[in-house]
């Protein structure tokens, strides 16, 4: 297959490229951002540094032909979304629409959109958390992803763009920033300090290795709608600061809580079924990995 990536050069973008390469796709990358010197891909046509906020259709040309998107780029975590709420409406609202359009004027027929588990808010009434869960506007990072699986479905009725929406659970994996939880943890512990606060809340942590697989099944797969992606397992934020504390020999600090403990876990019955998928990576291993 010939597939276009935005967000290439992103956590989830950088290995699932690597992936898709490695079985003999051939790819178009589009990303803001500049490579760094130590990323090259193999295979395929990078576009550079392109912005998703405006319109793309100019990019028909060099993008040429092309089988499927997968939509990953976005402003991709709630803190990071409330620095600068109008970059992220931008990039995720209005970004997404840009992104169909292309696929709408390139005939490109599938959009894999990567949406997030936060569509069900912090602490979702049912547990494990079945797609067909109430959705929650619980705070605009939430109601940007909302709305951009309503754009998949708009353009799925008037372009006939298939899509799947992942509503990926807490992934994590190597190359993750400090906007996300386990890498700021990881990254505090081996400057000498590690806190903690809310320890009772619990996620749902699937390895980004195991959402890679989900995505490459569901790019060839004919389902259309919202997909979890998770591993039906919860673990406490608590639980995780004592390994690394062991790990790494630092010392707890608890902080004051902010608000009662939530909790997350992902009901995956419909991704398992479908795409004959399992997360393979056990979380203690994973935590592991990174602590090397």
């Amino acid at each position: 297959m010939r597939i276009l990536i935005t967000g290439a050069r992103g956590f989830i973008g950088r290995h699932l490229a690597q992936a898709l390469i490695e079985d003999g796709h051939q790819l178009v990358f589009l990303d803001c951002k500049a490579p760094p010197h130590d990323q090259t891909f193999a295979a395929g046509i990078d576009l550079g540094e392109v912005s998703i906020d405006n319109d793309l259709t100019h990019l028909m040309p060099a993008i040429g032909k092309v089988d499927a998107c997968v939509h990953l780029a976005a402003v991709a975590s709630p803190p990071v979304f409330d620095r600068n709420p109008a970059q992220g409406w931008a990039t995720n609202v209005q970004g997404t629409y840009n992104v169909l359009c292309l696929m709408q004027a390139a005939r490109i027929p599938r959009m894999v959109f990567f949406s997030s588990a936060h569509v069900y808010g912090i602490n979702p009434k049912w547990m494990p958390t079945p797609e067909h869960h109430p959705l929650a506007l619980h705070d605009r990072y939430t109601v940007s992803k909302i709305m951009g699986e309503h754009l998949c479905h708009l353009f799925y009725e008037n372009a006939g763009i298939s899509y799947a929406c992942l509503r990926v659970f807490n992934a994590y994996g190597s190359g993750q920033t400090r906007d996300y939880f386990l890498a700021n943890k990881i990254a505090q512990a081996r400057e000498g300090r590690l806190t903690v606060r809310n320890g009772g809340t619990t996620k749902d942590w699937i390895h980004v290795s195991d959402v890679v697989e989900a995505t490459k099944r569901v790019l060839v797969s004919d389902y259309v709608g919202p997909l979890n992606i998770g591993t039906g397992i919860e673990t406490s934020l608590k639980t995780i600061v004592e390994q690394i504390s062991t790990h790494l020999d630092v010392e707890v600090t608890v902080e004051h809580s902010t608000g009662a403990d939530t909790q997350m876990c992902c009901d995956s019955t419909r991704a398992r079924q479908l795409l004959s998928w399992e997360p393979k990576v056990r979380f203690q291993d994973g935590l592991r990995n990174l602590l090397l």
